[in-house]
C-alpha cells in the first residue's frame, strides 16, 4: 500500500512539474513575441521618420536651394514607361503628364 501511494505522489508530482514547464515555455514564447513586436514597432517608427526626412529634404524648392547652379533644362522624371532604347533627348520632348486620351505608354 505504501508503494502505491508513493508511486501516485511521484506521478502527480511529475505531472505537475511537466505542466509548470509547459506553462513557463508558453510564457517565454509570449514574451519573445512581444519583444519582436516591440522591435518591429520601433523599426516602423524609425522608417517613417526616415521617409519623412527624405520627403522633406527632397522637395523641389529645397533641391533648388541646395544646387544654386541648376539650370532650367532639368525636368521631372516622366510618368510614362520608358523603352530601353529611349535617349534623354527623346525623353525631354515627352510631356510630363500624358494626355488622358493617350493613356500611359503613348
Amino acid at each position: 500500500m505504501f508503494g502505491k501511494i508513493l508511486l501516485l505522489v511521484l506521478v502527480l508530482g511529475m505531472t505537475a512539474a511537466i505542466l509548470l514547464v509547459n506553462r513557463q515555455q508558453r510564457i517565454d514564447t509570449a514574451t519573445a513575441i512581444w519583444h519582436t513586436w516591440w522591435r518591429l514597432q520601433e523599426h516602423d517608427q524609425s522608417l517613417a521618420q526616415l521617409q519623412y526626412e527624405i520627403a522633406r529634404s527632397t522637395q523641389p524648392a529645397r533641391l533648388r536651394l541646395a544646387m544654386p547652379g541648376i539650370d532650367d533644362r532639368w525636368r521631372s522624371i516622366p510618368l510614362i514607361p520608358v523603352e530601353s532604347n529611349t535617349t534623354w533627348e527623346q525623353l525631354a520632348d515627352q510631356p510630363e503628364w500624358p494626355d488622358i486620351d493617350q493613356g500611359y505608354g503613348g
